[in-house]
């Protein structure tokens, strides 16, 4: 129910895509197969077809979870935030092992984990330790997850107060897809 003096607040879709491309950490959310919730803050690069990827171990609890079924619900904001300032984007997916034979169309016909190691490398300028990850013979895999559905943060004003909500994204939207992935 409305209030007479409710007001909402929430970003543009573009002040989303910013946000998002400003981040180097998605907060990724898993279920084992015995049910059992587990979170993971991952270095990630976006990719074209509304995939995000990162690095990880076989071994990790994440990892085994996303191999056994693939659920996974990600949040990724701005860290450099202030608290009650923040913008985010929300969205659940199906999450996979990036085999190495995966096909993926691209320009320069490089498979799927190809394309992942390069967008990772070229978002890793800043990170030193992801540098030496990548530069290192390091066991680990490429994951990437594709959105399903999303939402972004921002509030509604109600009774003076703003109250923390969420707000559906289309991710199947063409504009939504060109934008996130240009």
């Amino acid at each position: 129910m409305q209030n007479s003096d409710a007001s909402e607040d929430f970003p543009t879709l573009d002040e989303v895509l910013e946000r998002v491309k400003r981040a180097n950490y998605l907060n990724l959310s898993t279920v084992s197969k015995d049910a059992e919730p587990n979170g993971s803050k991952l270095f990630f690069a976006e990719g074209r077809h509304l995939r995000f990827y990162w690095l990880s171990t076989i071994e990790a609890q994440h990892s085994q979870s996303v191999i056994n079924n693939g659920r996974a619900y990600v949040v990724i904001n701005d860290d450099n935030d202030q608290p009650g300032t923040g913008v985010g984007l929300y969205f659940n997916g199906y999450a996979r092992l990036v085999k190495d034979t995966d096909t993926f169309p691209s320009a320069t016909n490089e498979t799927e984990r190809e394309f992942a190691i390069r967008m990772l490398r070229q978002k890793s300028g800043h990170v030193p330790e992801v540098q030496k990850l990548l530069a290192s013979d390091s066991p680990r895999h490429v994951f990437c997850v594709e959105l399903r559905e999303s939402w972004c943060n921002g509030a509604v004003r109600e009774h003076d107060m703003d109250v923390d909500c969420k707000r559906p994204i289309p991710v199947r939207c063409a504009d939504f897809r060109r934008r996130l992935t240009a």
